[in-house]
């Protein structure tokens, strides 16, 4: 692990959507976003998709409420992935998608976690978003291992 930045932030999506009025519960209802991984990379300072890459993730839309399978609470199912909002003018949609993601990263929802050597950490990405904090990976380096359990559509 670097020895400084690299931690990784855990935003609680459950308690972010808990957390709106509802009338703005009420307007995301109804509302998909549009998860884009072209974006996300771009956003990050990453090299363009090819074109193959493009074919295998193309964007998709997703609610942006969900509900858990398993817990039946509802989520704010957003992420820096989101390329806008389906059905609003673009102007609007990214207002409000930085308004919701800056509701949802307080720090009352954001769990923040120093890995160790040997950490075992679990999170489950259908309620929660994350992000690493700054280091220099030219000076340092962060190794991660990462097991992905395939799941559901959202709903």
């Amino acid at each position: 692990m670097p020895g400084t930045g690299g931690d990784t932030l855990f935003a609680d999506m459950c308690a972010a959507y808990d957390a709106l009025d509802g009338a703005m519960k009420d307007f995301l209802s109804a509302r998909k976003a549009v998860h884009d991984l072209e974006v996300s990379r771009r956003r990050a300072g990453g090299p363009p998709m090819t074109a193959q890459q493009r074919a295998a993730a193309p964007p998709v839309e997703h609610p942006v409420v969900r509900t858990h399978p398993d817990t039946g609470r509802k989520i704010l199912y957003i992420s820096r992935h989101v390329s806008h909002l389906a059905g609003l003018p673009r102007d609007e949609s990214d207002a409000l998608l930085e308004r919701l993601m800056s509701h949802a990263t307080q720090e009352r929802f954001v769990f923040r976690h120093r890995r160790g050597t040997r950490d075992v950490v679990l999170w489950d990405n259908r309620c929660t978003m994350r992000c690493a904090t700054h280091y220099d990976p030219g000076a340092e380096r962060r190794v991660i291992y990462r097991t992905v359990v395939k799941g559901d559509v959202p709903v």
